[in-house]
């Protein structure tokens, strides 16, 4: 995109008063931003950081756009499982809405909505209990039909936890579980009753290293790999557990390391023609089948 100055920035912005304009915290370094890298530049503001700014360029003209949390509240700045769309996640990811441009902006309204209730640790733990609980049940079956041990000579840790912990489940918490999935798992209809697509990142942080996931497995049981799991995924989980389509497009790349960066696309029940369409224009808007990180099957020496 096109430099911005912080005059620009301030003239651009559409959804705040000329006041409000004049006073947001813009950064100081913008002559020194990669421009020609950038589709937009977004910030935070360090003396606020329940706000922030976001500026790009739309039909060739800039525009800016002020955000905030969407709940002020200060368990928010925690780190925790307890909901999607209420949490600041790993790598500081957390919902942000704007208001609206003109008059609806005026009277209050915004964009951005909140979309389930809490995902609380009690979802976690159902969550845990259920995948744990088939695990050990093919588990089983495959060590029965081919004659293997179910211990450390065959499974990886993280397996095993997961299989010892499926095997502490019993029938009522099994029931109790599926409850409470499927009351999560209806939640996403009343969303998509109002809006067509939802749009969040794929994680909630860059690409980690391989082996990230597995570290310290050693001490953890089954529900703690769970928790593992869904804390460096809790964007993609819901729609795992709700049945309902989603896509991960890589939309960018890390610079440093060339892995992509995801989106994911998220659509009402049977609607993955929605979904292909979206992609299939942002592919063309923005090809990646020419992105590759350094290392790669058409590469492996990375030289």
């Amino acid at each position: 995109m096109k430099p911005l100055t912080a005059r620009e920035i301030r003239t651009a912005s559409v959804n705040c008063t000329k006041g409000e304009a004049k006073r947001l915290s813009i950064p100081h370094d913008l002559a020194e931003r990669p421009w020609d890298d950038l589709d937009f530049l977004g910030w935070r503001d360090p003396q606020a950081p329940g706000r922030a700014y976001l500026a790009t360029e739309l039909d060739g003209r800039p525009t800016a756009l002020a955000l905030r949390c969407s709940s002020a509240t200060s368990w928010q700045t925690r780190r925790s499982m307890c909901s999607m769309c209420m949490t600041v996640h790993t790598g500081g990811v957390s919902l942000m809405v704007a208001a609206k441009a003109g008059r609806a902006g005026q009277q209050g309204n915004s964009v951005g909505a909140y979309i389930w209730a809490p995902m609380s640790t009690e979802f976690v733990v159902a969550n845990a209990r259920l995948l744990t609980a088939n695990l050990t049940a093919s588990l089983d079956e495959l060590a029965a039909a081919f004659d293997r041990p179910v211990d450390s000579s065959t499974l990886e840790p993280m397996i095993l936890a997961g299989y010892h912990y499926g095997k502490r489940v019993g029938g009522a918490e099994f029931v109790t579980a599926l409850a409470i999935r499927n009351r999560v798992a209806r939640s996403p209809a009343r969303y998509f009753d109002a809006y067509d697509v939802l749009l969040t990142p794929t994680l909630p942080e860059l690409p980690v290293p391989l082996g990230t996931y597995a570290e310290g497995a050693e001490t953890l049981d089954g529900l703690g790999w769970i928790d593992r799991l869904n804390d460096r995924s809790p964007f993609t989980m819901p729609f795992n557990v709700a049945g309902t389509p989603a896509m991960s497009v890589p939309v960018t790349a890390d610079t440093g390391t060339g892995l992509p960066i995801g989106m994911q696309f998220a659509a009402g029940y049977g609607r993955e023609d929605r979904l292909f369409r979206l992609a299939g224009q942002l592919e063309q808007a923005e090809p990646w089948s020419g992105r590759t990180p350094t290392v790669w099957a058409g590469n492996r020496t990375g030289h």
